[in-house]
């Protein structure tokens, strides 16, 4: 009877170790794979990083920057992503800069703390600046 309870034992703490595994590695790959930022740019999260994959931005800023080779595809969109608890990320996004004087006229990339949260149904993404401002939503293609 006590190898019975022992063996038991033995079979649920290696049922709870397992488990734990298991969740613990789902979280971790959450974000991969390809998003929609908004309509006409895509990017793709491959680890701690995301590449934009689709770049067709009609406002002038951005059309600035694309002619310059600050933005496009291929360009690095985030930078740095990692868990940081259970289905939130942190990391940097790759923001325009420019002049307010020329507010169309791209001088650069500045890169910007951010938080990701990603939805427990995995499809969608909520983005925030480190001040807690600046909220977007943006989804899985």
């Amino acid at each position: 009877m006590k190898n019975i309870i022992k063996l038991s034992g033995i079979i649920i703490l290696s049922m709870l170790i397992g488990f734990g595994f298991v969740s613990c590695g789902e979280d971790d790959l959450g974000l991969n794979g390809e998003w929609v930022i908004r309509n006409g740019f895509e990017i793709r999260i491959n680890g701690s990083n995301g590449t934009i994959t689709k770049c067709e931005d009609t406002d002038p800023l951005s059309l600035n920057a694309i002619q310059k080779g600050y933005y496009g595809v291929g360009a690095l969109f985030y930078r740095n992503i990692k868990s940081s608890g259970y289905l939130t990320y942190t990391g940097q996004e790759a923001f325009l800069s420019y002049n307010s004087g020329s507010p169309n006229v791209a001088t650069g990339v500045t890169w910007y703390n951010i938080t990701l949260t990603l939805a427990t149904d995995g499809e969608s993404v909520t983005r925030r600046m480190e001040s807690g401002t600046g909220a977007a939503t943006f989804y899985r293609k």
